[in-house]
């Protein structure tokens, strides 16, 4: 008898607990029969196959400004909070070496010039001039030897007077042959291609120089709010150092990470539901705008970044929380039934009515409850046989129908 009052006390558990349990046996008996099935009138709903997770609210436009040479800090400009516009000086940084060391480029260069100049109005001229006096004394020598020949055979000059004029002619024209081929194999143009060439390596470390400066005056790159400032004035600072960060409070997006077993769900242009911690009533809209290529991988489970675009014109605050809901397909004024209730065989998916009849259903959208069903046979009149499983997730506007309790109550249902 023990044993009976505590089976007894089970079954009324149930039924109270369950908002209409449908108890099958009789009270007498010793075992307790397992609850069979619980009745489920079918009816029309709209059902949403949804994703949910979470994501961080960021401004769509953020620009970090690192350093791109080493220096001082000589003057700072903005503080955190700051709105700027594109271009502003935010940081200068101590340019007197360099300042310096461009004079001392410019005149580097002006020196090799001034001696490239020189060199092409003087060089050629020595050799020029070279050759025109050996021709002009070979020339005289070419005459003083004629003259001497002729004189010779009169017999009006010695042997030896004919033989020096020989001897001057035969050394002018090794001079001319000498002046003339230096003037034809001349290696000023090589010197002149190399001073070419060291004025144009010059040029490009001035180049170098000046980009330098340029760099020591540290602008923003776009019109924002200075959202951090790592440096103060005096502070050796070196290349590669971020120095600021700009966002633009005008336009914001969200970064969410997705399970790689969901991803093949998203499409880009996907709708979004979102809210925010302090508004969780007030939903806002937005879509997805991109979906990455690159999954990041986290104690052996990938997830891949998606970029949500905010299709509303509001300002939120950076870097803080969204719920996000993302809607993968909606369908209005379907029948739709929790999982339970379907059995699958090999020709398909069939339910199973109050009668114990079975009906062959066609299945489509999804929701994490209830699942939409599809058949000519089904009408608001259909009432389902569920197996007792199916407790925790049948909707509470359907009710279960218990004799001589009428309708309860159970989870929510319809999707998200």
């Amino acid at each position: 008898m023990k044993r009976k009052s505590i089976v007894g006390l089970i079954v009324l558990v149930l039924v109270i607990t369950g908002g209409g349990i449908y108890y099958s046996g009789a009270s007498e008996k010793t075992e307790v029969d397992a609850v069979e099935f619980l009745e489920y009138p079918l009816s029309r709903t709209d059902l949403e196959k949804s994703i949910s997770t979470t994501g961080s609210i960021l401004p769509s436009n953020s620009e970090s400004i690192y350093s791109q040479v080493n220096g001082q800090v000589k003057s700072v400009y903005f503080k955190v909070g700051d709105s700027v516009n594109k271009d502003d000086l935010i940081v200068q940084l101590d340019d007197t070496d360099l300042q310096e060391e461009k004079l001392n480029q410019e005149n580097t260069i002006l020196n090799l010039q001034n001696d490239l100049k020189s060199l092409k109005n003087q060089g050629n001229q020595n050799l020029i001039n070279q050759y025109e006096l050996s021709k002009l004394n070979l020339e005289e020598k070419t005459e003083t030897l004629n003259n001497n020949k002729l004189l010779y055979e009169t017999g009006s000059v010695s042997k030896e007077t004919l033989t020096l004029s020989e001897n001057n002619y035969a050394s002018a024209l090794s001079d001319y042959q000498l002046a003339e081929s230096n003037l034809e194999n001349s290696n000023l143009s090589d010197a002149i291609n190399l001073l070419e060439k060291q004025i144009a390596l010059e040029e490009l470390k001035l180049k170098n120089i000046v980009l330098d400066l340029e760099s020591a005056k540290i602008t923003a790159p776009i019109s924002g709010t200075l959202n951090t400032l790592a440096v103060e004035k005096g502070q050796n600072i070196n290349s590669g150092l971020e120095v600021a960060n700009i966002i633009n409070l005008e336009s914001f997006e969200i970064k969410a990470e997705i399970s790689e077993f969901e991803i093949d769900d998203l499409k880009v242009e996907q709708v979004v539901s979102f809210t925010t911690l302090s508004q969780p009533d007030a939903p806002f809209k937005g879509h997805i705008s991109s979906i990455s290529k690159t999954a990041n991988a986290s104690n052996d489970i990938a997830t891949i970044e998606i970029t949500i675009s905010i299709d509303e014109d509001k300002k939120f605050l950076p870097n803080t929380s969204a719920n996000l809901v993302i809607s993968l397909a909606n369908v209005s004024d379907v029948f739709a039934v929790p999982y339970d209730a379907l059995t699958e065989t090999p020709k398909g998916y069939f339910i199973t009515t109050i009668n114990d009849e079975k009906i062959l259903v066609e299945t489509g959208v999804e929701s994490d409850l209830l699942v939409e069903i599809k058949s000519e046979t089904l009408t608001e009149e259909t009432i389902l046989k569920i197996p007792t499983t199916a407790t925790s997730i049948i909707p509470d506007d359907k009710g279960l129908m218990v004799p001589g309790t009428g309708g309860g109550s159970g989870m929510r249902g319809g999707g998200k």
